[in-house]
């Protein structure tokens, strides 16, 4: 899991650092504007690099629930073996 981790920041971090930055939604629609249909493999670059973070961003916040929703879960084992209601939770 730490290795997945580590890997979402690192590609994170090198999509800001690339030769074609990945830019923000708001960068993209101000690119569209003015460039009036020019650059168009830029732009294609540039929405792939943005796609790739939006991905990556979802595995990364999917992680974090997975990870509480599993301490959330031991806990409740652990309070239940100790003889209490779990609804009280």
């Amino acid at each position: 899991m730490k290795d997945l981790e580590k890997y979402l920041e690192d590609e994170l971090a090198m999509l800001d650092r690339s030769i074609v930055a990945t830019p923000s939604e708001d960068y993209l629609e101000q690119f569209v504007k003015a460039n009036h249909g020019s650059s168009d493999y830029l732009l294609m670059q540039m929405s792939k690099n943005y796609g790739y973070k939006i991905a990556l961003l979802n595995m990364q916040e999917m992680l974090v629930t997975n990870k509480k929703n599993q301490y959330y879960g031991k806990f409740k084992a652990n309070y239940k073996s100790l003889g209490n209601d779990v609804r009280t939770i």
